[in-house]
């Protein structure tokens, strides 16, 4: 049984009510387009409760894989993920969290373009 606290119980039902059920967002692009997006996973962008319910879900994952690399210090937020190194260190963390997330979570670790630049300087 997952523990919570009493007053998070009369929100059961809206959790329950946003979870694994499958949606079609309405997007409209910068022409005024509209999209209609199918999302089949995971939860409503930008709901509170999702972004708590992604961040203590992830978090026990996050904090083994930082376990193995002590050397190397972490500061997230949400689906933010940064790594303050030793390079080399920080290279083998970020290959292991990739991999760990994927097999585990079916989440796809995106490092930008950018910051794998950097490390490549």
């Amino acid at each position: 049984m997952i523990l919570c606290a009493p007053s998070l119980r009369k929100y059961w039902g809206y959790f329950q009510s946003m979870q694994g059920n499958s949606v079609s967002l309405l997007f409209t692009d910068h022409r005024g387009q509209p999209h209609h997006l199918t999302c089949s996973k995971s939860g409503q962008q930008g709901d509170s409760f999702e972004t708590v319910r992604f961040a203590v879900m992830i978090h026990p994952f996050i904090g083994r894989v930082f376990q193995r690399h002590p050397d190397c210090k972490e500061t997230a937020i949400c689906d933010d993920i940064f790594v303050v190194p030793p390079l080399q260190e920080a290279l083998a963390l970020v290959a292991q969290l990739k991999l760990i997330l994927k097999q585990d979570l079916d989440l796809d670790l995106n490092v930008p373009l950018l910051c794998a630049q950097q490390l490549l300087r």
